[in-house]
């Protein structure tokens, strides 16, 4: 959770995807709420760039309608 505090107003992604979840008509978060979607998120990136070889896409972090790879299970 701390990382969201400095994160989050130093990443416009971060900024963004935190005023959406407060501020949407239904379904809206509380502010703790809301860290907690970004600190999952926070979590989550350095896990998809190692076990996918890719850079960080700010595009794909917004959920935006960059097509995607689907990454062939290892047996």
């Amino acid at each position: 959770m701390r990382a969201v505090w400095s994160a989050q107003p130093a990443n416009p992604v971060y900024t963004a995807r935190f005023t959406h979840l407060t501020t949407r008509a239904q379904n809206k978060l509380t502010v703790t709420q809301a860290q907690a979607v970004i600190a999952a998120a926070i979590l989550r990136q350095p896990h998809a760039v190692v076990t996918t070889g890719r850079a960080w896409n700010p595009v794909i972090a917004t959920h935006a309608a960059e097509p995607r790879t689907v990454m062939p299970i290892a047996a």
